[in-house]
């Protein structure tokens, strides 16, 4: 199985990157707030599906070795990067 590795987001380098952005809004440090929020967010969720995959991959080496049986054929796993939510 071959799953590609993101980069994770460092948050004194998002900040660096959307600063510029976000100064003309209202509050930017409450806006800037919710993007460090939501890039907490993001983490969790790639680190669950990371868990879920690891855990059905060991389930799938288990039934191939009692049954020769391999129940998932395909498992692929996909996570939107961040950047791109932000910009849209």
């Amino acid at each position: 199985m071959y799953i590609e590795r993101k980069p994770s987001l460092n948050i004194d380098d998002l900040k660096a990157e959307f600063k510029e952005s976000i100064n003309h809004i209202n509050g930017s440090e409450e806006a800037l707030d919710m993007v460090v929020g939501f890039v907490a967010l993001e983490q969790l969720y790639t680190s669950a599906l990371k868990e879920i995959s690891i855990k059905l991959d060991i389930l799938d080496d288990q039934f191939q070795q009692m049954y020769k049986h391999n129940p998932i054929h395909h498992m692929e796993r996909r996570v939107k990067e961040l950047r791109s939510l932000i910009k849209n």
